[in-house]
């Protein structure tokens, strides 16, 4: 009786039962299923997806466009805890990402801000070029960016509100819908916004999405207007295709990639082993592709647990190396956000809209810009050493500083965009976020246990360097200034300086 307990319980570990698909992906998030559904669109490939979340199409917390926690809703979310960091009081962080079918498009923050549309400057994506991507920037990508969408204009009413765009920065036939709420066409809100912003020198823009995002706009967002629903890759690169023979989503845990031999020897991916919901393991083979689509956060951990990493961390977990890859888990850049609320002087009407505001260097830092630029750029070589030393030498200083070089003058010398505040009327206050968004400070993920998958170690490393307080600081204190002595507030500076707001600001410069 116990030797056949004993062989069922190790049968329950081991037992593995194998299918074979031509491409295997780990993860049914915000890019797997955009994956998915491109390779499956050819009826003679088979496609599996690996998911431990649930298809929540039904989900009030996803459906929503108004205010909503779905990011903190632990069932539909993963919620890992960072390491405490001494930069923020030896506190630790809780990072969350979606455990659902379209990751964390489908649970981002909360509506309206995590579903803004929003696309970078151009000189970010030439960035990728410059860095040694050949055939990568705005030119080649802009293209692909329009065919994956069918942007809806905006009614008269939206419009009157504040509504605005540029037809040429839109496609209107992709999958992904994105346009404006109706609660936009009732909004006094926005009139009043745009004069605080304009009186700060931000002006207003017609579309964030042209490559050129500086100024004050009214921003798209990833939903179906006619539907009132929030669109994340699910509702948009799923749904429409689920009944696709050659398209399979396993609900399971990726533990690991499986290996064969190449001709040289060299390790090849060919599958992958996950956890199903019973416990067991399995084996699913790829013919052609294995492709990683776990996120920021999962895709290191699924590496480094099938010996793909740092020697030096896969030895210390008792992990038998497969390839040599030291940067794996590496040059993790992550916002540091803020938010405050105001109460209003009165009220105004129109909803939770998402007005976007985009400031330069030169908007965040005033006169003070060339001398910042002058005395930051001085400091890269510093900065980069600090970060190869916080890696464990994982990644060169020379490598850290080209990076540092090039994003130095993406935002001194090209006048990127380098922060997103987004003032959110509540009708009687304003919910005011903001966040940085060219950090110089770098974190990392790793695994955090050889047995599970979902413990990462999460080093946030926020902020470690002094441009990033003191950008975030700076930005803090414009998005003050927006709520006093300005239209939104015409009573309310007298009482933030009254309390040394200002005083304490001037210190943390």
């Amino acid at each position: 009786m116990y030797k056949s307990l004993r062989f069922l319980l190790l049968a329950h570990v081991v037992a593995v039962r194998s299918e074979t698909f031509d491409y295997v992906i780990a993860g049914a998030g915000t890019a797997g299923l955009v994956v998915a559904n491109r390779l499956s669109s050819h009826s003679d490939i088979t496609v599996a997806v690996i998911e431990p979340g649930d298809h929540v199409r039904q989900h009030p917390d996803v459906q929503t466009i108004n205010f909503s926690f779905a990011s903190f809703n632990a069932s539909i979310n993963w919620q890992y805890p960072s390491v405490t960091s001494p930069a923020l009081g030896s506190r630790n962080l809780t990072y969350r990402a979606g455990k659902a079918w379209g990751g964390t498009s489908s649970t981002d923050l909360s509506p309206p801000i995590g579903m803004v549309y929003i696309r970078g400057d151009k000189a970010q994506y030439d960035a990728w070029e410059e860095l040694g991507n050949k055939g990568w920037n705005w030119d080649s990508v802009f293209p692909y960016y329009k065919r994956g969408e069918r942007f809806v204009a905006p009614t008269s009413a939206q419009t009157a509100s504040g509504a605005t765009y540029d037809e040429s920065a839109h496609g209107k036939s992709g999958p992904l819908d994105l346009g404006f709420p109706f609660i936009l066409s009732n909004s006094s809100f926005h009139d009043k916004a745009r004069a605080t912003w304009q009186a700060l020198g931000l002006e207003s823009i017609t579309d964030l999405n042209d490559g050129d995002p500086h100024g004050f706009v009214t921003a798209p967002m990833t939903l179906d207007p006619d539907a009132g629903m929030r669109e994340g890759s699910a509702r948009a690169y799923y749904t429409p295709v689920e009944a696709r023979p050659n398209l399979k989503i396993i609900k399971g845990t990726v533990k690991r990639i499986t290996w064969a031999d190449g001709p040289g020897r060299e390790a090849v991916a060919n599958g992958f082993e996950y956890v199903s919901p019973s416990g067991e393991l399995v084996k699913v083979g790829a013919r052609k592709e294995v492709v990683l689509s776990a996120s920021a956060y999962g895709n290191p951990l699924i590496l480094e647990a099938s010996g793909v990493g740092n020697p030096k961390i896969l030895n210390k977990l008792g992990i038998k190396i497969k390839v040599k890859l030291p940067g794996v888990g590496e040059s993790m850049q992550d916002h540091d956000i803020i938010a405050m609320t105001y109460t209003l002087n009165g009220s105004t009407d129109g909803g939770r809209i998402p007005y976007a505001n985009m400031p330069t260097a030169q908007d965040v830092f005033g006169n003070k810009t060339t001398s910042i630029a002058a005395s930051t750029f001085t400091k890269l070589a510093e900065w980069a050493k600090a970060a190869s030393i916080s890696s464990g030498g994982a990644i060169s200083p020379s490598a850290i500083e080209k990076r540092f070089r090039i994003q130095h003058d993406l935002i001194f010398n090209k006048n990127i965009t380098v922060a997103e505040l987004f003032p959110t009327n509540t009708g009687t206050g304003i919910l005011a976020q903001f966040w940085t968004s060219m950090p110089f400070s770098w974190g990392s993920v790793h695994l955090g246990s050889r047995d599970n998958i979902n413990e990462p170690a999460i080093t946030p490393n926020l902020p470690v360097i002094y441009l990033d307080w003191r950008d975030l600081a700076q930005a803090s204190w414009r998005e003050i200034s927006t709520g006093v002595g300005l239209p939104l507030f015409p009573t309310g500076l007298a009482w933030i300086e009254s309390r040394g707001a200002s005083r304490r600001a001037s210190r943390i410069f």
